[in-house]
């Protein structure tokens, strides 16, 4: 037996309530992209600051260890940048998708969407290490 039709208002609404919840989709992404990407801008600041003025004092690692600081403080940087761009690239192609197209677009792009939340986490792993704190001094006294 055939269903009777749905009243136009009924479509209507289911309708509005779709759109609603595409614009709200694209608004609550868009929100954690820029997010995201303050979160690595001031993080490749930081590291940016433990670069550029690192310990007075070489005592506990010597040049080795200073030259090793800085190699993983431009790694970090580098990370936090290359977060901060994808941010911008994926806000921008989101905001270019179809209403209709947008749930077909996020499930083919999981992994690609996920790209700047890896990349904060391994340059915030990297900042850590670089600014990694000394020896205690007892064990600088005891290597002298």
């Amino acid at each position: 037996m055939l269903a009777a039709p749905k009243p136009i208002s009924a479509v209507l609404s289911e309708l509005t309530d779709t759109q609603r919840f595409i614009e709200e989709l694209r608004a609550n992404i868009n929100q954690s992209l820029a997010n995201m990407g303050i979160v690595a801008a001031f993080m490749c600041a930081l590291a940016a600051n433990v670069y550029s003025n690192p310990a007075k004092t070489r005592d506990c690692y010597g040049n080795a260890g200073y030259v090793a600081m800085i190699w993983i403080e431009w790694f970090s940087m580098g990370f936090f940048f290359l977060g901060i761009s994808i941010t911008v690239l994926l806000a921008s192609d989101l905001s270019g998708v179809p209403d209709r197209l947008l749930l077909r677009h996020l499930s083919q792009s999981q992994m690609t969407m996920t790209l700047p939340s890896a990349l904060t986490g391994l340059g915030l792993f990297c900042l850590a290490a670089g600014c990694a704190p000394p020896r205690p001094p007892q064990l600088v006294d005891a290597v002298r």
